[in-house]
């Protein structure tokens, strides 16, 4: 697929997601979120000579119907975006993104950073995720 800084470098907003149904969330009982994206906004991109990190907003919603959203930082780290949970406190590395194919990245916290980055319990099953590139408004959770 196309590399993730490429997806990333535009003036459009870029939007991953993915929701589970309930014959998923039945089969994995111990997973919390119901429905997960990452959306970079419109306008958010880096000028060519600045290093190439992203603001991107990350939502869950929960089995229990909660939702939470954060915003924070992603840089490239060799093949992958990594991410903190904090921007702060210049942690980055904590969780990442990477391509999986032409349509999809993989969000992958194998530290559990996103329950920090949230300020939620989430369960060792909320660790990997197959995002889609999706169209903008998927990514608001209504």
């Amino acid at each position: 697929g196309t590399p993730l800084r490429e997806r990333l470098n535009t003036d459009d907003a870029v939007c991953f997601t993915r929701t589970y149904d309930a014959a998923h969330l039945k089969a994995h009982p111990q997973q919390t979120v119901r429905r997960i994206a990452v959306l970079k906004a419109k306008g958010e991109r880096r000028a060519p000579d600045d290093f190439p990190f992203y603001k991107l907003m990350f939502r869950v919603e929960l089995k229990s119907g909660k939702t939470f959203e954060k915003e924070t930082t992603c840089a490239p780290d060799q093949y992958a975006y990594s991410c903190t949970h904090d921007m702060d406190a210049d942690t980055a590395r904590e969780f990442y993104l990477t391509r999986a194919g032409q349509e999809h990245v993989m969000l992958r916290d194998r530290r559990g950073a996103m329950s920090k980055l949230f300020d939620v319990k989430l369960s060792t099953d909320d660790r990997i995720f197959k995002l889609q590139q999706s169209p903008v408004d998927a990514c608001a959770f209504r």
